[in-house]
C-alpha cells in the first residue's frame, strides 16, 4: 500500500493527518501489510513518520528520481544488492524498534533478502 504525498505535506503540524496516519500503521499492522508513505521531503517529516511508526518511504529526501540502471550502480556501490532474488509474493514487514525510515527500493533484492543489516 502506498500513501500519496499529499497525506503528509503538514504531517509535522497537522493533527489530522497525523490520525490518517496511525490508521494507516494500525491497519498496516493488523493486516500484516507494508505501507509506504511517498513524498518524503523534508527531515521533519522523516522523523514525524518515525515517530507515527511508519517505516517505509520514498522522496526527495532520500533520492531524486533516477535511471534503472544509476539504481544498480548505486546500490552496488552501497553494498545493498545481492545475486539470491526474493522469494515471490513473500512479504518483509518493518522490524520492530528500528529508528530509521528506509528507502523503498524496486522488488528486487533489498538488504533484508541479502543478510545484510538495514543502514
Amino acid at each position: 500500500m502506498k500513501v500519496d504525498r499529499c497525506l503528509i505535506d503538514a504531517i509535522e503540524t497537522d493533527r489530522l493527518q497525523q490520525a490518517m496516519l496511525l490508521g494507516v500503521v494500525h491497519l498496516q499492522n493488523s493486516a500484516g501489510m507494508r505501507v509506504v508513505i511517498e513524498g518524503v521531503e523534508r527531515l521533519e517529516q522523516r522523523q514525524t513518520l518515525l515517530n507515527l511508526g511508519c517505516r517505509l518511504g520514498q522522496g526527495f529526501l532520500f533520492s531524486k528520481p533516477i535511471q534503472a540502471e544509476q539504481l544498480d550502480q548505486l546500490l552496488k556501490a552501497a553494498g545493498r544488492i545481492c545475486s539470491r532474488p526474493p522469494e515471490q509474493g513473500r512479504a518483509n514487514p518493518p522490524q520492530r524498534g528500528t529508528d530509521r525510515l528506509r528507502i523503498m527500493l524496486p522488488r528486487r533484492a533489498t538488504a533484508a533478502d541479502c543478510g545484510h543489516p538495514h543502514r
